[in-house]
């Protein structure tokens, strides 16, 4: 069963303002998603308020109808409101928007909050349509008990109203960011907009993260040919010679294939051949060696499927070995060894929502498996960290796995997790620095990480405006220890 305020309307008028106000930018319009959040219908409460009780209630408002029996009430919250003008108000405001679900359970009270992903804050439509089918999800596995541990604390107050958002919420926020949408609008138009773009640097014999590194790097663009753009890096040596596997994107085919540069003696990059291409796209060339050979995982998200690639003649000739995972939508799937086995990272895309903060991690005692699901709380969602940006990698006895920050945008930075517990029923991970590019104006963003073979490989988000090299700075941030994790230490 569940129930709602009839007054939901004030703030839909607003939103329907914003979705027609996108619509005339952009090819998308919001009409679909408030359609369906204005059509639903609720029996009137003076029926519920005499009505048997209800194993489970989903209360759809602020405001409670009394005299409702129910076994569990689950209270959606969105930005810690109960009501999706929150998430809508959190996203005119360019913010990061938190959602998650209070259950009372007799007097008990407890909390489930996520960051969900916001891959366009230029279009507030797409971002809302996937902040609801993220709590759709939610709320199927709250009801189901099969929710991953929650990323964020969210407040206990329940006495707390929905925001009011009003056309002068959208005007400021037209204001602010019409300019630049329609900017943005024109230049994919003349000059296919901002895309991604390669660059590397000689890291040496210094490590990842290593205190030898400075907090800020010039890292060398590579070149395109203006027919697609270039994306997610790979390094990988067989001898002294090393090469660089990456995503291009053809812009007329509108699909990516995997692609090597040779690098040559005098350290750049060249020689680019595409190496395996498909009928559809492919992504995140995860290159590694194994049992003597050496394989790929692209991602192959768009089919269904995790396929696993062996160079028969490496670096340019690849075939298929085998489908590790079927039946997924998996993006960025990146594979980890230790002596447990084998363990696979990627995002998934469910119930119409983004890639970018749903974390799954499958694991296997062998490559070509079986691979089997961790359990629930092996997982996370959290677009602040939950996309993979790279391969794990040991730093000071840390084990370090790259992800990226969607909270504000697709590939908003590179944030760099401590790994503090990895098991096939558990993972904990804390945040210890941030990687994005200095110049903001140039370069908004930044995915794929990977380093070794004495070198450093990113991708960033932006307009190149000529400029041959691109900066990027590092912010380390000090981890936060779980409180189990503690506790443990304390004994030891």
């Amino acid at each position: 069963m569940a129930r709602a305020k009839d007054g939901h309307a004030d703030w839909h008028v607003s939103a329907r303002m914003l979705f027609e106000l996108e619509s005339l930018i952009y090819t998308r319009s919001g009409a679909e998603l408030l359609r369906v959040m204005s059509s639903l219908e609720f029996p009137p409460a003076a029926d519920l308020a005499h009505a048997e009780a209800f194993d489970i209630c989903i209360e759809l408002a602020a405001d409670a109808v009394p005299g409702i029996a129910a076994k569990r009430t689950l209270i959606p919250l969105f930005d810690d409101f109960p009501s999706e003008a929150g998430a809508l108000l959190a996203l005119l405001e360019r913010r990061e928007c938190t959602i998650g679900i209070r259950e009372r359970i007799g007097a008990r009270s407890w909390h489930a909050a996520y960051v969900p992903a916001f891959d366009d804050t230029f279009c507030i439509s797409r971002s809302l349509a996937n902040v609801c089918s993220r709590m759709a999800e939610l709320l199927a596995d709250c009801v189901a008990g099969t929710h991953a541990a929650a990323a964020v604390e969210v407040k206990s107050d329940d006495g707390c109203l929905s925001p009011v958002v009003g056309p002068a919420d959208v005007a400021r926020y037209a204001a602010s960011v019409l300019p630049a949408k329609i900017a943005r609008r024109l230049s994919a138009i003349v000059h296919k907009g901002d895309q991604w773009f390669v660059a590397w640097r000689d890291l040496g014999n210094a490590g990842p993260l290593s205190s030898s590194v400075s907090t800020q790097a010039t890292y060398s663009l590579i070149s395109d040919d203006g027919s697609g753009y270039l994306a997610d890096p790979f390094p990988f040596a067989v001898g002294p010679q090393a090469h660089l596997f990456v995503e291009e994107f053809d812009y007329a085919s509108g699909k990516g294939s995997i692609c090597a540069f040779v690098r040559g003696d005098d350290g750049t990059f060249g020689n680019k051949r595409v190496v395996i291409e498909r009928p559809y796209h492919l992504s995140y060339p995860t290159v590694f060696s194994d049992g003597g050979e050496i394989w790929m995982i692209p991602e192959t998200g768009a089919v269904g499927r995790i396929e696993l690639y062996r160079a028969v003649d490496y670096p340019f000739r690849w075939v298929q070995d085998s489908v590790l995972i079927n039946g997924i939508n998996a993006f960025d799937a990146t594979l980890h060894r230790d002596r447990s086995g084998y363990w696979l990272f990627f995002t998934t895309a469910m119930w119409g929502g983004s890639s970018s903060d749903q974390l799954r991690i499958y694991h296997a005692p062998a490559l070509q498996g079986p691979w089997m699901p961790c359990g629930a709380e092996a997982g996370l969602t959290d677009a602040r960290s939950a996309r993979p940006a790279g391969m794990l990698f040991q730093n000071e006895g840390r084990l370090i796995r790259p992800a990226q920050d969607c909270s504000r945008m697709y590939g908003g930075a590179i944030q760099f997790c401590e790994v503090q517990r990895l098991t096939t029923q558990e993972y904990k991970q804390s945040i210890v620095a941030r990687l994005e590019p200095l110049d903001r104006q140039s370069f908004c963003g930044a995915h794929t990480y990977n380093a070794g073979y004495g070198i450093e490989v990113v991708d960033v988000f932006g307009s190149r405006q000529n400029q041959s090299n691109v900066t990027l700075r590092r912010q380390s941030i000090a981890p936060e220890r779980p409180q189990e994790l503690l506790a443990e230490e304390a004994l030891q």
